[in-house]
């Protein structure tokens, strides 16, 4: 497989318009968990924190590319919270579920991957600036 592509973007282009994006996370306190959590299920379940550009399909004036709309097929990631625990996040399409894998262990930053449409910086600062004003 031919794989000589570089990975430092944290935004991956990909089939028919399907990319994946990375979003780094700190060591989370307890109220950051809990905006973590709220942040996933608006992107999941709602569809908030909408693309890069907004305008609708149907706005579109012609020659003009439009985004896709935000959907998120995919997400994984893992964080470690100040207490110590380490916990895994996976969910497809509209359902997710974290699991603490390691109790008492050293904190580490994480990491949140999205695979979808729609997905852009703008995203990522959306989640990047809810945990910096609760940190």
């Amino acid at each position: 497989i031919d794989h000589d592509h570089d990975h430092e973007d944290d935004e991956h282009d990909h089939f028919r318009g399907i990319s994946s994006l990375i979003i780094p996370l700190p060591i989370l306190s307890s109220a950051q968990e809990d905006i973590l959590d709220e942040w996933i299920r608006q992107i999941l379940w709602n569809g908030l924190y909408e693309s890069e550009d907004p305008t609708p399909d149907d706005q579109a004036t012609a020659g003009e590319t439009v985004s896709p709309k935000l959907k998120v097929l995919r997400c994984k990631g893992l964080y470690s919270t100040i207490e110590g625990n380490h916990i895994v996040i996976q969910g497809v399409q509209t359902l997710y579920e974290t699991t603490v894998v390691g109790r008492n262990r050293h904190p580490e930053n994480g990491k949140l991957v999205l695979i979808g449409t729609g997905l852009g910086a703008r995203i990522k600062k959306s989640l990047e600036s809810l945990l910096m004003t609760n940190d």
